[in-house]
C-alpha cells in the first residue's frame, strides 16, 4: 500500500488531514473480488500513482509524495516534491483529455511553499500534447491494464 499524506504548508495541519490510500498492485484488490475487465476509475488512479512511485524509486530520484485537496474542493491526485519544487500530476480515466481536465492545476502555486515546476495529466489518451502553459498531457503506462488501450510500437510524440 502507498499512503499519500495530505500536503499543507503548515506541517501541523498535515497531521490532521486524512491520507489517501493507493494499492501498488491493482491485482491485490481485483483478484479477491473476482473483478475482471475494465478497471474502475479508482483502480486506474491507484495503478498510475503506483507506477509513478515505482519509476521514481527505481530511478533513485529523491522525491516526497503528497496528495492535495484545497479548502475550496480542488484536488490534485499526486504532488511530487523534488529538489527544485513541486510537480503536480492529475490522473484522468479518459480516452481524450483537454484543457478542461487541467482546471484544478490553475492557481495551484498559491497553495505551495516552493515553486511549481511542472504539471502533468496522465490518462488513457494515446496522444501527448501541451494543453496550456506548463501543463503537459501524456499517455499513462498504467493504461495498459485496460483492454481499451492496446499497446503500440509508435513512440510518444508531444504535439504543440
Amino acid at each position: 500500500m502507498l499512503l499519500l499524506r495530505p500536503y499543507h504548508r503548515n506541517e501541523e495541519k498535515r497531521l490532521a488531514k486524512t491520507p489517501k490510500v493507493h494499492f501498488q498492485d491493482p491485482g491485490v484488490c481485483r483478484s479477491p473480488l473476482g473483478r475482471r475487465g475494465e478497471p474502475t476509475k479508482e483502480e486506474f488512479e491507484s495503478a498510475v500513482v503506483a507506477g509513478v512511485f515505482k519509476q521514481v524509486r527505481n530511478a533513485g530520484l529523491e522525491a516526497r509524495f503528497w496528495g492535495l485537496r484545497t479548502y475550496d474542493g480542488r484536488e490534485v491526485d499526486l504532488l511530487l516534491e523534488v529538489e527544485t519544487g513541486f510537480v503536480a500530476i492529475e490522473v484522468k480515466y479518459s480516452d481524450h483529455v483537454s484543457g478542461v481536465d487541467a482546471r484544478h492545476l490553475g492557481g495551484l502555486a498559491d497553495f505551495l511553499d516552493r515553486p511549481l515546476v511542472g504539471c502533468l495529466i496522465l490518462s488513457m489518451d494515446r496522444d501527448a500534447r501541451r494543453l496550456s502553459d506548463g501543463v503537459l498531457a501524456l499517455p499513462s503506462t498504467a493504461a495498459s491494464m485496460s483492454p481499451r488501450m492496446k499497446s503500440t510500437s509508435n513512440p510518444v510524440e508531444v504535439r504543440q
